[in-house]
This record gives structure tokens, C-alpha cells and sequence, in this order.
């Protein structure tokens, strides 16, 4: 007679799961699940043997967001994460959403994976993400081009290691970039050479004693994370790369020559750059991008690079109205396209004389496809993101003539989706640009001089939802400032 009752239990128990699913499957809920199969749990695990992660307690985080929102979290022991499964019941059918997961090993990020947009429809929604690597965040202070450290998302307390910078050119940007796996190149300021620092646990890097001459100094850097080749361009000869070995070489029949280059991007041996254009009668700008097929014979610094010249595309598109005069940008390949930096910081101390005159302290982010080499202007507003409107100030100053002043800077009601002066991408996370933005917020004052007020930010840019995530920086002296302020500019 137990027995029977166990076994009615059971079948009542069958029989309201097959009821559940029935109601799912009549329209309006859903359920919404994630499994972690071997191979998204090997690559977790491979994040952590990166960055020297010893067995013990990880935490996952499954979190939906967008139009509708909630999160779970499990503790894993020992990296056992095959098999963990999060499942959200009574999800509304049509909600438009996107699921993260996050990896933390002692509280820090060490993986990141989203599904991208998804419409919920009734009955099981079974959700995959991508997969990739959380880097640390640069932070570095213009004056010394000493570079700090810090996990993501932790930026009070940055690490000092010892790392600088350092470029021929300083408009020509700041000459660092990342593999995939979150390691670090940087053109030292004290020599002709690039020096790899390697991820740690912490979102800290340690120099991995690899250090590869360049025989000059590049402006730009790029790492080509399929091929493994690490390519370098500054303003004395043509394009060079790396490959193994200790010495870059140039790149053989100098299709890409050297020159004022805003970046440079590598990705399944292609080489991207993108440089200014000139301007025309009527100060209007242009930017040229171009591709290039590199193919390598061999794999050691002795063999040669020849430049496949039939491959070359080209494509100009125009800039946006401030990029008339010094402006700077760097440009990155990641997720199946470009990405491109542009930044104007441009406040000066001189009274305004009577008619028109401009103070810069803004950016945008551009979205380029590698294969047409065109402008996506269906990112941001007409293809540039988190740019900030033109505004106009106006007023008497010292009894002197009546002046007219355009900013181009955000305000306090736009900060969270505009860029005061985006100064480089400072660490790689799949489906998310991480952007250190530094400026100032430009308004009049009561006594009709210029306040000047600093900004210090660290900007996640979403690129499913092209929103901004934005973190404050405490200490205002990261990225560069302007001299303080006299007569005119108050600065603060």
C-alpha cells in the first residue's frame, strides 16, 4: 500500500509538470533556460588556467535583462561547471531580452558570455552565449604615461606595476593593445621595443620578460588574435609585424606605408587602417578606410610577409562637423566589425572675441563593416555614437564686445549616453566595448565666464543594446587634463 501511494505521488507530481508545460504552450509565459555543455565549461575553465586560478569556489551569474529582468547565481566547487542550469520560469512571451553570464573567482571577472536579443516565445527557450575573456582595465596618468591596473568594475584602488607608455607622436593616440585572451602590448616609453604583460587573476598585469624590438616607435598597435600576429605602424616606414622570434619585420612590399593613421585593426590576416582624408572647400572632413590581405610564408621572424595587393578595398566616408582640426582615434576589431574611436578636447583659456567661437570636449564611437569598409549608420545617430549636440552660449565678459560660444560637450541630462572625450579602449569583453572617456562638461557661469568641470569615466558600451554603463573615476588626474584655468576658464 506505500508503495502505491509513492507511485500515485509520482504520478501526480508527472502529471502537474505536464500541465505546466501544457499552460506554457497556450501563449503567454515562458520558460527561459541556459545549459553549460563541456565546451562552454572547458572555456570557463581555460579563463581561469589563464589567469592562474586555483581550484576552489566560483560563482556563476545568469542575469536577463532588457524588457524584462531577473538573475540567479551558484556557487561552483573546483570548476565543475558542466552541467550547472539556470532556469526562469513565468517569463512573459514577447519580451524582447538578452542573458548574461558571468564567471567571478574571488570576486573578480574572469568570464563573460551573453545570447544576444532574444524575443521569448511560449514553452522552453533554450538561450547560448558567446564566449570570451574579461581583460583588467587600463588607467594611466598623461603627465608621467605611467599605466595602472584594475580588475573590471573596481577602479578606486588601481595596482601600480610599472608599466608605461610612450609615442613618437602623442596626437597620434596611445600606442597599446590586447590579445584574446586579455594579455597586454604596449609601446614602452623608454626604448624601440614592445613589452607583453600577461592577465592575472586579479585584473592586474605582470611583464612577462617578453620583450620585442621594433627598430622604431609605432603609433599604433594591433594583435590579430586568429593568426597570432601582432602588427605595429608609426610614421618612419610601412606597416611591420610579429610573429615569433624577438624583432618585428616589415612587412615586405610595403603596400601599407607609414603615415597619420587614426588606427589600426588586425583580424583572419587582414589589415585594417583608417586615416583623415583632408578637407574640402568647405572644412568638411573625410575618413579613409582601407583592408589589406596579409599573407605570412612561415611562422618564425626569419621568413617574410607578402601583402596580397589584389585584395586592397577602400572606402571613404565623411567624419562628423568636429573633426575639422586636432582630433585623435584609435580603432579596434571585435565581434564581426570595426569599431572606431574619435575625441576632441579642445578648451582654451583665450577670451572670446566678438562673433563666433568653439570649445571641443566630446567623441563618438563608430561602427565600420570589415567587408564594405562602410559606415553602419544605423548605429548610434547616423552611424556615430554617444555624440553630443551643439550648443550656444552667449554673453558679456569684462565689458568686452558681445560674444557668441558653440560647446560641444554633454550636459548633465545626456552624460549617460555621450562622451565627453573617449581616449581608448581599455580592456576586451565580448559583445561590450570598456572606454575610458575623459573631458570636461562645459557650461556659462552667472558671471559669463567658462566653467570647465572634469570627468573621469570608465564607459561600457553594450553592443546589442548600444547602451552606456558608466563608472566615475574619483581621482581626476587619469587620461590627461587641461591646464587650469585663467582669466576667462574657470576650471574645476
Amino acid at each position: 500500500m506505500k508503495k502505491l501511494f509513492v507511485l500515485l505521488g509520482v504520478f501526480c507530481a508527472l502529471c502537474f509538470v505536464a500541465c505546466s508545460n501544457f499552460q506554457l504552450a497556450g501563449g503567454d509565459m515562458g520558460v527561459v533556460s541556459l545549459s553549460i555543455g563541456d565546451n562552454l565549461a572547458r572555456e570557463i575553465r581555460s579563463a581561469a588556467a589563464s589567469r592562474n586560478v586555483a581550484d576552489g569556489t566560483y560563482t556563476l551569474t545568469a542575469s536577463i535583462r532588457g524588457e524584462y529582468s531577473d538573475s540567479q547565481t551558484v556557487a561552483v566547487a573546483n570548476g565543475n561547471y558542466s552541467g550547472v542550469t539556470f532556469t526562469f520560469e513565468d517569463v512573459p512571451v514577447g519580451k524582447k531580452i538578452i542573458l548574461d553570464l558571468t564567471a567571478k573567482a574571488d570576486g573578480n571577472y574572469i568570464w563573460y558570455g551573453n545570447s544576444g536579443k532574444h524575443m521569448v516565445v511560449s514553452g522552453i527557450n533554450n538561450l547560448n552565449v558567446a564566449v570570451g575573456r574579461v581583460s583588467g582595465v587600463l588607467m594611466w596618468k598623461l603627465e608621467n604615461h605611467n599605466i595602472l591596473t584594475a580588475p573590471y568594475g573596481a577602479y578606486d584602488s588601481p595596482a601600480e606595476r610599472g608599466i608605461t607608455f610612450g609615442a613618437s607622436d602623442s596626437s597620434q593616440g596611445t600606442p597599446f593593445c590586447f590579445d584574446s585572451d586579455g594579455n597586454l602590448y604596449v609601446i614602452p616609453s623608454d626604448g624601440p621595443t614592445v613589452k607583453k604583460y600577461d592577465l592575472q587573476l586579479d585584473g592586474t598585469y605582470v611583464d612577462s620578460k617578453t620583450d620585442i624590438s621594433t627598430g622604431q616607435v609605432f603609433n599604433h598597435l594591433a594583435y590579430d588574435s586568429v593568426a597570432g600576429t601582432l602588427y605595429g605602424i608609426g610614421t618612419q616606414t610601412q606597416l611591420c609585424y610579429w610573429k615569433s622570434g624577438e624583432y618585428f619585420k616589415p612587412v615586405q612590399d610595403g603596400t601599407v606605408n607609414a603615415g597619420s593613421y587614426l588606427g589600426l585593426a588586425a583580424h583572419d590576416n587582414v589589415v585594417y587602417t583608417i586615416e583623415p582624408d583632408g578637407e574640402d572647400s568647405d572644412a568638411v572632413q573625410y575618413a579613409t578606410v582601407k583592408s589589406y590581405s596579409i599573407s605570412i610564408e612561415g611562422s618564425d621572424a626569419g621568413d617574410t610577409a607578402q601583402s596580397a595587393s589584389k585584395d586592397v578595398k577602400e572606402n571613404s566616408f565623411l567624419l562628423p562637423s568636429f573633426c575639422t582640426s586636432n582630433y585623435t582615434g584609435q580603432m579596434i576589431y571585435q565581434d564581426g566589425a570595426l569599431y572606431l574611436l574619435l575625441r576632441r578636447v579642445e578648451v582654451s583659456n583665450s577670451v572670446p572675441t566678438e562673433g563666433d567661437s568653439e570649445r571641443f570636449s566630446c567623441g563618438a564611437l563608430v561602427k565600420i563593416n570589415p567587408s564594405t569598409l562602410t559606415l553602419d549608420t544605423s548605429f548610434g545617430t547616423n552611424g556615430y555614437l554617444g555624440l553630443a549636440s551643439e550648443r550656444t552660449i552667449s554673453g558679456i565678459y569684462n565689458s568686452r564686445p558681445y560674444f557668441s560660444m558653440k560647446l560641444y560637450s554633454p550636459t548633465e541630462s545626456n552624460e549617460s549616453r555621450a562622451f565627453y572625450g573617449p581616449v581608448g579602449f581599455v580592456a576586451v569583453m565580448p559583445k561590450k566595448l570598456v572606454i575610458a572617456d575623459a573631458g570636461y562638461a562645459l557650461s556659462k557661469r552667472s558671471d559669463d565666464k567658462l566653467l570647465a568641470r572634469r570627468k573621469n569615466r570608465v564607459v561600457t558600451v553594450d553592443l546589442e543594446t548600444q547602451a552606456f554603463d558608466v563608472a566615475s573615476l574619483s581621482d581626476t588626474t587619469f587620461y590627461g587634463n587641461i591646464t587650469t584655468g585663467c582669466d576667462f576658464l574657470v576650471v574645476e
